[in-house]
């Protein structure tokens, strides 16, 4: 936060509304370290400072994979959560492990939100379909090269569909 705070760059950081300040549970599933997430009062900390916050849902579930209500739930209720940590309206969303289709994108779109990322790794231009929208992922241990290398080079394969909606 800091390298972005000093050189002015936006950020959004996606928040799984359930486990604020908790371990991150999911990791365990494939024998990963499960280090706790930014507890409430360094997301507030953030915000005062301009960092965006969106929706990762509740539980960080695969969307596309369970009940229709439940992935509802997911969606609606992480919104709930949020806007009442933050005071304020969360209008972005991120599709735990990627997982949507039309409905999922759907339900987002009716809950309220005005976008939602996949983890189709692509530039996003005009093209793309607000709740479908790619995403450049920087990850923890990406050094400079690397992060050139994935800002410049890595895209989707050409033919890659970019929207949901019919």
């Amino acid at each position: 936060f800091p390298v972005l705070e000093r050189y002015g760059f936006p950020a959004i950081v996606y928040l799984v509304a359930g486990s604020i300040g908790r371990p991150s549970g999911w990791f365990a599933a494939d024998g990963r370290a499960t280090p706790p997430l930014m507890d409430a009062r360094r997301v507030l900390q953030l915000r005062a400072r301009g960092v965006d916050f969106g929706s990762h849902g509740v539980s960080h579930r695969k969307l596309a994979e369970i009940d229709p209500e439940a992935a509802r739930d997911e969606i609606v209720e992480s919104k709930r959560m949020l806007e009442a940590l933050l005071g304020e309206e969360v209008r972005h969303f991120c599709y735990p492990y990627g997982s949507h289709d039309r409905a999922t994108a759907a339900m987002v779109a009716d809950a309220g939100y005005l976008s939602a990322v996949s983890c189709l790794r692509a530039a996003a231009t005009g093209g793309f379909d607000p709740f479908a929208l790619p995403r450049k992922a920087i990850s923890y241990g990406d050094n400079a090269v690397g992060f050139l290398w994935k800002l410049l080079f890595k895209n989707a394969p050409k033919g890659t569909p970019v929207r949901l909606a019919p």
